[in-house]
């Protein structure tokens, strides 16, 4: 983003123009490339804590992960470069580009809807391994206790 704004303070960056020579298309497939490099380097950690967190439902969270950054980021770039070149033509009220903008938000809100909802059953599911009530009890009981100067202060439940 920084980079867009000082070229376009130079006049080298215009939106909308896709030309070979215009430094648009270029940030754009800049942004597209370093986004699978970031998926990629997220895979290989993902590889790594499968084993360990395989009881956590790991494998559908990463996959819901990844929609997430390939719909947000990389159908954001081919949709805005299809709208630049005029693949994504032009309809009275609005220009290609502004059209190709509209389309992507549209589908964006859809997508992140049905998304938000998979992701609440993934993130939402109970574990098996809540500790028991006497831990629950014998924990929260050693929390309510104070250590001050060696001295110990309870500051839990009365009692009577």
């Amino acid at each position: 983003m920084f980079l867009q704004v000082v070229l376009w303070s130079n006049g080298t960056y215009i939106i909308g123009d896709s030309r070979a020579e215009s430094a648009t298309l270029y940030i754009t497939l800049l942004l597209a490339t370093t986004t699978l490099l970031a998926l990629w380097a997220v895979g290989i950690m993902f590889n790594l804590v499968r084993p360990v967190l395989t009881d956590k439902n790991i494998i559908p969270k990463f996959a819901a992960y990844q929609f997430i950054v390939i719909l947000s980021q990389l159908q954001t770039s081919i949709i805005t470069i299809l709208g630049n070149v005029g693949v994504i033509s032009c309809v009275p009220p609005l220009p290609g580009p502004s059209r190709a903008s509209y389309m992507n938000q549209q589908l964006l809100i859809m997508e992140m809807f049905l998304t938000t909802v998979i992701c609440r059953m993934l993130y939402r599911r109970q574990y098996n391994d809540s500790p028991t009530n006497d831990e629950a009890t014998k924990d929260n009981l050693q929390n309510s206790t104070l250590c001050l100067n060696g001295k110990m202060i309870d500051d839990g439940p009365e009692k009577v």
